[in-house]
């Protein structure tokens, strides 16, 4: 992990979805996104704010997240600390870099000290606070921006003002300080009172909404594709190819952007991706039984064991560009149930007219898991 990993301050809960990820390993998301850069700061003789004398802001309840040394250096360890409370509503989130810990452990004493702007995007010493940053986070039909960091929620339309100049003072008695974002205004800011410890919260978008079993019949998809796809992976070790098995009912159509993909229309779909032997054909999918391919830390197909009668999974947290198996619910052009295809069985056999059919018994990533199976024709 690292100081940009995803951890949600509880001032972000209104603006968030929290829900069981589902992710590679249970623990945090990998977030797949961009950060957007806070406004660089003017000279410091070009100092001008708009108001006379800044207000103060007070809150009355303080929350502080120990996440430690995340990095990994030893050099600081990471706290997230929420003000809320405030008299119309505002919310105020601090990214706090505070002294190493060698135990690892929350020690709430170690927080006390003084905040000051980081001399660097990589400057994570002892006594920063990291600004404030939108954050683009991966998610079902359009992405989420997220706000991290250190930014304030105003209470009177929801606005947010990403921090990034300023100082902030922590002591057992409260927390006080003024800071400057892209709004370009004084943010004089006081609590008084004890600091709440909390569990950290990790920012999750669930990878299956589905609460039950869900089946399908040999007849449900009516346009079915296999795509090959060759060594997908340039692996170079002349052992397999890849094949996309794509099925829809309904008007359901999948058309590609760039790298993403976009629906249309109302049905489901389905896609299950085989690994196959070089030989292989996608008019002639072999028979026999496929088996899930070993993952590696991020989701993606170990080299090793891209080899024949494989399927990959679903790739954790990938929307705007799916890979591996999953099925979709479309409705007016716009995912509505969905399941990240974490395991199961998956077979060719010969059916009695010849025609070659893809059975599939897998199941989604929730606790527990939900199953999703039917059969694709894969001849004409």
């Amino acid at each position: 992990m690292n100081r940009k990993d995803f951890y949600l301050p509880a001032a972000a809960l209104a603006l968030a979805i929290l829900a069981p990820s589902c992710t590679k390993d249970g623990g945090e998301v990998t977030p797949g996104g961009s950060i957007e850069q806070p406004v660089n700061p003017p000279a410091s003789d070009e100092w001008k704010f708009d108001e006379d004398k800044a207000e103060t802001l007070v809150f009355t309840k303080a929350e502080a997240q120990y996440i430690g040394d995340d990095i990994g250096d030893g050099s600081s360890d990471h706290w997230i600390v929420t003000l809320s409370g405030g008299a119309d509503g505002e919310e105020l989130a601090l990214e706090l870099s505070a002294v190493f810990n060698e135990e690892q452990k929350t020690d709430l004493s170690l927080l006390y000290a003084t905040y000051r702007t980081q001399s660097s995007a990589s400057d994570y010493s002892a006594g920063t606070f990291g600004p404030g940053e939108s954050y683009k986070l991966d998610a079902p039909n359009e992405p989420r921006y997220i706000p991290q960091g250190t930014w304030l929620k105003l209470g009177t339309d929801g606005a947010i003002d990403y921090l990034y100049m300023g100082s902030v003072e922590v002591s057992e008695t409260g927390i006080s300080g003024i800071l400057v974002g892209d709004m370009f205004r004084k943010r004089n800011f006081r609590y008084e009172g004890a600091i709440d410890i909390v569990p950290v919260q990790i920012h999750r978008v669930p990878n299956s909404n589905i609460t039950s079993d869900v089946s399908f019949d040999g007849s449900h998809f009516t346009s079915v594709s296999v795509e090959d796809l060759g060594d997908s992976f340039f692996a170079g070790t002349g052992a397999y190819k890849a094949l996309k098995v794509k099925a829809t009912s309904g008007d359901v159509s999948l058309s590609k952007k760039g790298y993403d993909y976009y629906f249309s229309g109302t049905g489901d779909f389905i896609q299950i991706y085989l690994f196959v032997s070089p030989d292989a054909s996608a008019d002639a999918v072999p028979v026999g039984e496929y088996n899930a391919v070993e993952l590696g830390a991020h989701g993606g197909p170990v080299k090793d064991d891209l080899l024949p009668f494989r399927y990959w999974p679903g790739m954790p947290d990938q929307f705007s560009e799916f890979t591996g198996c999953w099925y979709i619910g479309v409705k007016d052009g716009k995912w509505d149930e969905y399941a990240r295809l974490a395991g199961g069985s998956v077979w060719v056999s010969l059916g009695t007219d010849g025609k070659r059919v893809l059975t599939f018994d897998m199941f989604d990533c929730n606790e527990p898991a939900n199953k999703v199976s039917g059969s694709i024709v894969l001849d004409n």
